[in-house]
């Protein structure tokens, strides 16, 4: 486990307990997001591009269809309450 709130677990004083403060090693810097995927080929990164793009359509159409679910819920609940105090008054 690392800290959250530092790069390096030396320099983490409250945030987290001690035995983690003690347990964690310092790492050595990771290489750049761009420098790890100059190493892979173009038409794998096309593919990873490709799904990428999928996945955000299927999120964006997943959350559209559930405000869409949420909008007739409301609906439903609404035009149950004014069907009910229609009813009440008429009776």
């Amino acid at each position: 486990m690392r800290c959250m709130k530092y790069d390096s677990a030396l320099q983490c004083t409250r945030c987290c307990t001690a035995t983690v403060r003690r347990s964690v090693p310092l790492e050595e810097p990771m290489e750049s997001e761009e420098a790890q995927l100059s190493n892979i080929s173009t038409r794998t990164l096309e593919r990873l591009l490709q799904t990428l793009g999928e996945e955000r359509d299927r999120k964006y159409l997943k959350l559209r269809a559930q405000r869409k679910r949420l909008q007739r819920l409301q609906h439903e609940t609404l035009t149950d309450i004014v069907e009910n105090v229609l009813a009440r008054r008429r009776v």
